[in-house]
């Protein structure tokens, strides 16, 4: 049997190959379950390239059938349909004539990712895969093991994991391989590759036992770093250092997440019996120095960078572009658009042969490819990444599966190289043959950035955190709330970008030089100014010194004057037009008054597209337009922001850098969500500006903000609510008042009379001009309050309205901008005002007494009602009880019918009267009714809640009419008589007309005990003779 140069006989591929042929040949399914690198694919490949039928090299060979391979590359998105198409595809092959027998071989790779698959397309090989009607040969080639229906339809061979003999035998003859047709080659002792071999099984042995990094490191690792030693060696010079291109080596392959050089320097130090040699080499290069040796030589294995977040990553690639171009650089990213998904993370086919198309074709180029969230394509890919290229007229091939049967040779150029990126979270997703098949590593932002940048980012970022408050709440405000595209990452750009812009280079040295040290701090701080929210100067409001009030005023000279309108109007006068990152406090629901979509502008939502490629090609399409010269893309930087990487990297893409059309993306953020998105996704060199409200932004007068008190806050034209919220907080307010009835058969009325207040306040009728004068008198009252009144405390910093819009965790947590936060502050101070005024008014009546004296027609009446309530509620104001402010809930027992206001209050006065007059009595019999009634009539004039009202009712027989009623009404409450009429009780004590005011009130005041029996004796007659027969007689 031939193998071909640099196959190792190790015990995995001996028994591979001897049961393939034996299963093939007898057509028995076998399946190769193994950890990447035991030989399983060699294996395959080394049999089919034998088994020629007549055309074999070996005798024996020669009686057996030719073997036709008929492979198919397993994945996460395969089907059953896919996996039957194999099948018939290898019975076509049965029926062909030939001089010699056929025999197809179903070689089923990755089988096990295809378990994966959630179309579960592994149930159609059930009966194809029976031993009695098994047609072709089939082999399967796994990682792992899989269910039992599968398995016990097919012979399974574990190939066991090689011990110290079958990796020293293996290096070996790597190392005979690559060096046969060298002439001169540095002397490598077996002594060396015994202990390599030696300490990657100790690696191995290691992390067996560590489930998280089980399968981190693989035999492809080991071979590459025998190759990768010996190609160092072939080119090593008089004053190289063998140890220290071994150590080079040991970190270019067992690097990455986990850290697996250390462990294998030092153990094949031990096995060297060199201890000295751990210390001497113990430091490994750093990780730009790993870097630029694999980008400059592009010789070795492709590489897999993994970053803690997305931001690291664009820095990683920014990176390599600024300094590794040419050759050309292009990126692709897995969409994240519903119409490119089926369900989960299953893509759709079309979107699946698109890309691998764009692969194939970048793979004919000698390109750097950038990979990033491709994972549900890498599985096709695993021969691209295997660079085991067929080479045929000097150039390189591979295959990559475009489909069930369709599997093209594709031309890889010589130059192509290719780098995935991974985040670390999501690492653990990676399966073990996709990770052995890169040199990975972790990338080290500290190896990558100069040390200056970063002494000078820690500044800026502790000059930042130093801005935050300390004595408001840990979690809020956030640096991001301050200067919205705040990250870590985008303050390290920041400066980079600052001592290019400013010519800096590192070379000069910042700590000696102040004046460049400040200047590059000022250019960061200028820059951050643009992005600032109203929360800055709204934080620094509450700091007293010259760096705060500093903040405060370089915000204003540049937010206050800023319009969107204008920001528009300004840009389409310029040639050239840049791209735009703004970002916004505006809702996306909301519609941008400033847009006119016209031959200019054009406006669009990224929720509008389904796919990428619809994306692509409506971005293509602008940069084609001869009208619109600025697409204004707008997106929810929350709800949408997976998509915002992908949206990145196709403006990038499409960009033609002369083009005077322009691209300006507007990130729609929401304040109370910002701590929960990482700024993870940074437009380097794209100008950057925070616009708070793209219709109107005004600013809350500076003045306004440097002054603690609610009230100037509150009533400040720039903060004054308006009609419509009043109307929202009105009806609010009368939620929290409780009514409470005495009679239970009017707890219906109760709504009734709530609704009729908040028509009657928020929708009075255009020709009901009583209904807009009651709610402006409410208006002049809530002011009167709010300025006679100090604001209740609420919370710890009560006095301070800055302290309560940052520190009261409702506007924390569900204010989507500042002016929803500034608005709610506002609110609140109003609600406390409101609730405190409708409490009073209904306390005393006055909401219904108003509508009573409205609807009286005698002019004269209508004045003295209007007199006697307008003096009452001014009387009444001057003591209201401030304690209703700070309640949540207000029970105020609720009077039906009454006509004047403060009636409750005049009837609690004549009880007191009448209870004292009661005693006086008692204490002294000679007193007669008549001087007990004119001492309780005087006394009731003296302190009426009337006041000097009261002779004016008392000289007026419709005015006392009035106010009898409501008296007479209070006493049958205080009975518990409620089935008779009000008005039926007046008339019966007022049927002599020629009684005094006194002997109308004698009742009330001094004889409440016989009028309570006969207004019960009345209601028990009524209800059994009837209403109709005491109206007739009375």
């Amino acid at each position: 049997m031939e193998l071909p140069s640099g196959i190792a006989t190790n015990r995995a591929l001996t028994d591979n190959i001897f049961v393939l042929i034996a299963c093939i040949i007898n057509r028995i399914p076998v399946i190769l379950c193994g950890k990447p690198g035991c030989s399983k694919t060699s294996s395959v490949q080394i049999v089919i390239s034998n088994l020629k039928g007549k055309k074999s090299k070996t005798g024996y060979f020669q009686t057996l059938p030719e073997l036709v391979p008929v492979s198919y590359q397993g994945s996460q998105n395969c089907t059953s349909d896919s996996i039957v198409k194999v099948f018939e595809r290898a019975d076509r092959y049965l029926k062909a004539k030939n001089e010699t027998e056929l025999l197809p071989v179903i070689v089923f790779d990755e089988i096990g990712l295809a378990e994966l698959s959630p179309h579960n397309p592994l149930k159609v090989l059930h009966s194809e895969l029976e031993v009695e009607t098994c047609r072709h040969g089939f082999v399967g080639l796994s990682n792992w093991r899989l269910d039992a229906s599968k398995m016990n339809r097919a012979l399974y061979l574990a190939c066991p994991d090689p011990d110290v003999t079958d990796l020293q035998l293996t290096a070996k003859t790597v190392l005979k391989s690559m060096t046969s047709t060298q002439d001169q080659v540095a002397r490598i002792e077996n002594e060396i590759i015994d202990s390599l071999a030696a300490a990657y099984f100790d690696l191995y042995e290691h992390i067996r036992v560590q489930p998280q990094y089980n399968n981190y490191f693989g035999l492809r690792d080991f071979y590459s770093l025998i190759k990768g030693v010996v190609h160092e060696l072939i080119k090593f010079k008089e004053n190289d250092d063998i140890y220290e291109t071994i150590r080079r080596q040991i970190t270019v392959n067992f690097d990455g997440s986990f850290d697996g050089s250390h462990y294998m320097w030092e153990h094949f130090c031990q096995h060297l019996h060199n201890i000295y040699l751990y210390e001497q080499y113990k430091a490994s290069p750093s990780f730009n120095q790993i870097l630029d040796q694999c980008m400059s030589s592009r010789t070795g294995r492709y590489l897999m960078l993994i970053g803690e977040n997305e931001s690291v990553i664009d820095y990683a690639e920014q990176y390599i572009i600024n300094k590794f171009q040419p050759p050309p650089v292009r990126t692709l990213i897995g969409s994240s658009f519903s119409g490119d998904l089926i369900e989960g993370t299953a893509y759709t086919e079309q979107y699946n042969y698109r890309v691998l198309m764009d692969i194939i074709l970048y793979a004919e180029t000698p390109v750097t490819l950038f990979m990033r969230r491709m994972g549900h394509l890498y599985d096709n890919l695993y021969d691209l990444f295997n660079q085991s290229f067929a080479v045929s007229g000097n150039k390189q091939y591979c295959r990559i599966p475009l489909g069930p049967l369709y599997h093209p040779r594709c031309l890889v150029h010589e130059n192509f190289y290719c780098v995935v990126f991974v985040r670390q979270q999501d690492l653990v997703k990676c399966d073990p043959p996709f990770l052995n098949r890169f040199e990975k590593h972790v990338i080290n932002m500290e190896s990558l950035v100069h040390r200056r940048h970063w002494v000078l980012s820690s500044n800026l970022i502790a000059w930042i955190t130093k801005l935050l408050p300390t004595d408001i709440n840990k979690h809020f405000p956030l640096p991001q709330h301050l200067f919205v595209d705040y990250s870590d990452d985008f303050i390290c750009n920041l400066v980079i970008d600052a001592c290019t812009h400013l010519k800096i280079t590192i070379e000069d040295s910042l700590e000696d030089n102040e004046d460049d040290t400040n200047a590059v701090m000022s250019f960061c701080k200028k820059r951050l100014m643009y992005t600032s929210s109203f929360d800055l100067p709204l934080v620094m409001s509450l700091k007293q010194s010259d760096e705060s009030q500093s903040l405060i005023d370089q915000y204003y000279d540049f937010h206050e004057n800023v319009s969107f309108a204008d920001f528009i109007k300004q840009a389409l006068k310029l040639k050239m037009v840049d791209n735009q990152v703004i970002y916004t406090y505006t809702q996306l629901y909301h519609t941008i008054d400033s847009i006119k979509n016209g031959d200019s502008i054009e406006e669009i939502k990224l929720s509008n597209f389904k796919t990428e490629l619809e994306l692509t090609n409506k971005i293509k399409e602008h940069y084609r337009s001869k009208k619109v010269r600025i697409l204004l893309l707008r997106v929810d930087y929350h709800e949408e922001h997976e998509h915002i990487l992908l949206l990145k990297h196709i403006l990038l893409n499409e960009h033609i850098i002369e083009s005077d059309r322009a691209v300006w993306l507007i990130f729609h953020l929401q304040r109370n969500l910002l701590n929960q998105i990482d700024n993870d996704v940074i437009f380097n060199g794209w100008p950057r500006i925070m616009i708070n409200n793209l219709n109107n932004n005004k600013l809350i007068p500076q003045d306004i903000l440097s002054n603690s008190s609610y009230l100037e806050f509150a009533t400040n034209p720039t903060c004054h609510i308006s009609g419509s919220s009043l109307d929202d907080h009105i009806g609010r307010c009368l939620t929290k008042i409780r009514y409470t009835v005495a009679n239970q058969q009017h707890k219906h009325k109760i709504n009734e009379h709530r609704n009729r207040i908040i028509d009657s306040l928020t929708r009075p009728t255009a020709e009901n001009g009583s209904e807009k004068k009651l709610r402006s008198i409410i208006e002049d009252c809530l002011t009167k309050l709010m300025h006679t009144i100090p604001f209740s405390n609420y919370g710890s910093y009560a006095a301070d309205w800055r302290y309560h819009l940052l520190a009261t965790a409702t506007i924390i947590g569900s204010c989507r901008s500042v002016d929803d936060a500034v608005h709610a502050t506002i609110m609140l101070f109003y609600d406390k005002y409101l609730l405190l005024l409708f409490g009073h008014l209904e306390q005393y009546s006055f909401i219904n007494t108003y509508y009573f004296l409205s609807d009286e027609n005698n002019k004269t009446i209508h004045a003295d009602l209007n007199r006697i309530w307008y003096d009452s509620l001014t009387s009444t104001l001057e003591t209201v009880d401030r304690t209703m402010m700070n309640r949540d809930v207000i029970e105020i027992p609720l009077f039906f019918n009454l006509r004047l206001p403060c009636a409750t209050t005049e009837y609690g006065i004549i009880r007191q009267i009448r209870d004292a007059k009661m005693k006086h009595s008692q204490d002294d019999e000679r007193i007669q009714n008549d001087e007990l009634a004119n001492q309780a009539m005087k006394q009731l004039i003296d302190k009426s809640a009337y006041k000097e009202n009261i002779k004016l009712i008392f000289n007026n027989s419709d005015l006392f009419i009035h106010y009898n009623h409501d008296q007479m009404a209070l006493a049958q409450d205080e009975a518990k008589v409620y089935q008779l009429p009000t008005s039926f009780a007046q008339r019966l004590l007022t049927l002599n007309p020629t009684r005094s005011i006194i002997d109308q009130l004698k009742h009330l005041l001094i004889d409440h005990v016989e009028l309570f029996e006969v207004l019960r004796i009345f209601e028990i007659s009524m209800q059994l003779v009837g209403e109709e027969f005491f109206t007739n007689v009375f």
